[in-house]
């Protein structure tokens, strides 16, 4: 591996390492828009700061982590407060075995191993979207049930993506995993949720619209992709239900 002519040499190799290994994940996380470097609204460069460094205001720090050549590097302790944070493969990011973003199999127990606590049941989309999912609590119990490391809580559902209308945030054929939303006065226009509804299940921007009867109801169900993809309006009733996608992956196994 060649040094930048001002690395200076005092910084070991290993050091170095693993601040690359951090940019690559850092980059990651913003093509995932789940860090957006200027945002005001908890997903900036402070942001990372204030749990990477314990202070909002070094931004600059974090900047110079990714500036190549720079002097100054990541430190273990601070990668992996910033692994746990944004749920980054930390095996990669502090050891670098495995791969970024695919866990190996040992970190997605299964039932199998017995005394693991599952957090993350896996529904079919038919099964997620059907109106007994609250109603019969079979339907739960008769899914697979994993455990997904960095999820505190046990009530996260999980199911396959369809098509292609979140991209590039969300593929075809990747799996979500959401947790419940108390109510629809929780939504927030800049995340992403899962709406089942009428047995039909959206994930989707979502926007309230306002109305002058009940203001929960009306909602734009915007895509990612919105070249292809018109805003669906949609009117929610109590059986809709609202889940706030946390992660997506891959695969379990």
């Amino acid at each position: 591996m060649h040094h930048n002519h001002n690395s200076p040499s005092m910084i070991s190799p290993e050091r170095l390492a693993l601040n690359k290994r951090f940019v690559e994940a850092f980059e990651n996380l913003i093509e995932r828009r789940m860090i957006i470097p200027n945002d005001r609204n908890g997903r900036g460069i402070g942001d990372v700061a204030a749990v990477v460094l314990n202070n909002r205001g070094y931004g600059h720090i974090i900047s110079a982590f990714l500036k190549e050549g720079d002097k100054r590097c990541i430190n273990h302790e601070q990668a992996k407060r910033f692994c746990r944070k944004y749920h980054v493969n930390e095996d990669y990011v502090l050891h670098g075995r495995g791969s970024l973003l695919s866990p190996d199999q040992s970190d997605f127990p299964t039932l199998g191993d017995t005394n693991v606590r599952t957090n993350v049941t896996l529904f079919s989309r038919e099964a997620f979207a059907s109106d007994q999912l609250d109603t019969d609590p079979s339907v739960r119990e008769q899914q697979e049930h994993y455990r997904l490391p960095g999820l505190e809580g046990s009530n996260y559902v999980a199911f396959p993506v369809k098509g292609n209308s979140m991209e590039p945030l969300i593929r075809d054929k990747e799996i979500v995993v959401c947790e419940p939303l108390e109510s629809p006065k929780d939504l927030q226009s800049d995340k992403i949720y899962a709406v089942a509804s009428d047995g039909k299940v959206w994930i989707k921007f979502v926007q309230q619209l306002p109305d002058t009867k009940n203001a929960q109801n009306r909602l734009n169900l915007i895509s990612a992709n919105y070249i292809e993809h018109a805003p669906i309006l949609h009117e929610a009733n109590e059986t809709t239900r609202f889940y706030k996608v946390v992660r997506c992956i891959k695969e379990f196994n």
